[in-house]
């Protein structure tokens, strides 16, 4: 184990198993948070002081880590919306996929946290849009959606070439909320303007490194910088994520959702850079785990002294160890 909630634990997963695939060492060493005595006494502290998810080393380099996800558009009702219409669709247009000349479709949903009644209106759409594809084997727009380009139209249905027989209907989804920012080329290189997604994207980045939440306390990085502890973050990008459905006899196992988009990490780099900027001094890596399941080196701290290794007693070393 890694961390003890499942999406950490999951996330942490694919990252140590990203970095050993790259020839790196990762092992476990504890879990603050969910070990709160071990570390109490080690440290001497308080409760309440060291609460990072958890303690590990990368090519012998002890690292506290947090584990955060990002606030998806939409809210926190956006996951269960995406499930809703990943289960409705496929079980509705099953039968539909067959009849497609290529054996599947692709159904491109925008997820609905509205009524009842208008999640199924927009379903029934969907589906009539779906059947019509697979009886056509063409794609099918909707003119009426708001989104409609007429210069650059995208399907809201089309005929799909499945991976197999289990997976006939694909979605991708579209949020209602889309998060734009723009890029430039500048003197010094590719710019990104991120006025518009910081402090949506940065929210939850700032709560573990700030020198004051709400509750008037740093974050949790921040104290364990605070005890001269290297600190790192895992940036957990599988917006959407959900725990793996147990093996039932006669049924595939459940597909990873649909991911509902992935953050380009020269975006988040940029961020990262912007918010370490405001909050100094709490943070010494970073990475970014991607809905495909790569790992992005998003942040190194590039000045200021190596913090000590409290737990060893390391003294600090002049030459930074080999970037995982």
């Amino acid at each position: 184990m890694l961390a003890d909630q499942p999406q950490e634990e999951s996330a942490f997963r694919a990252w140590a198993a990203r970095l050993q695939a790259q020839g790196h060492i990762v092992a476990p060493l504890g879990f603050p948070d969910a070990q709160p005595k071990r570390y109490e006494a080690q440290f001497a502290i308080e409760a309440e002081v060291l609460t990072v998810d958890a303690h590990v080393s990368v090519d012998g380099q002890e690292l506290y880590m947090d584990h955060t996800t990002l606030r998806t558009p939409g809210g926190d009702n956006l996951p269960p919306a995406i499930r809703a219409a990943r289960d409705e669709l496929n079980r509705e247009l099953a039968g539909a996929a067959l009849l497609s000349p290529t054996g599947g479709l692709r159904i491109t949903v925008t997820p609905h946290t509205g009524s009842r009644k208008g999640r199924r209106r927009y379903f029934d759409r969907l589906i009539a849009f779906g059947r019509q594809a697979a009886t056509t084997g063409r794609p099918v727009y909707d003119p009426a959606a708001p989104d409609f380009d007429p210069v650059f139209p995208f399907p809201v249905a089309e005929p799909w070439q499945p991976p197999g027989p289990d997976e006939r209907v694909e979605l991708t989804i579209a949020p209602a909320e889309a998060l734009r920012w723009s890029v430039q080329l500048t003197p010094q290189g590719i710019q990104h303007d991120t006025e518009d997604v910081r402090g949506f994207l940065g929210a939850p980045i700032v709560e573990k490194i700030t020198e004051l939440k709400r509750n008037g306390r740093p974050g949790q990085l921040r104290r364990a910088r605070q005890l001269g502890l290297t600190t790192a973050l895992l940036i957990d990008g599988r917006l959407g994520w959900e725990p793996p459905r147990p093996l039932t006899p006669g049924l595939p196992p459940r597909k990873p959702p649909p991911p509902i988009f992935d953050l380009p990490a020269p975006l988040i780099r940029h961020v990262l850079a912007e918010l370490t900027t405001s909050h100094p001094g709490a943070l010494h890596r970073a990475w970014l785990l991607s809905s495909d399941g790569q790992v992005h080196d998003v942040y190194r701290e590039s000045s200021g002294p190596e913090p000590r290794n409290v737990s060893s007693g390391t003294p600090p070393s002049d030459e930074e160890p080999e970037s995982p």
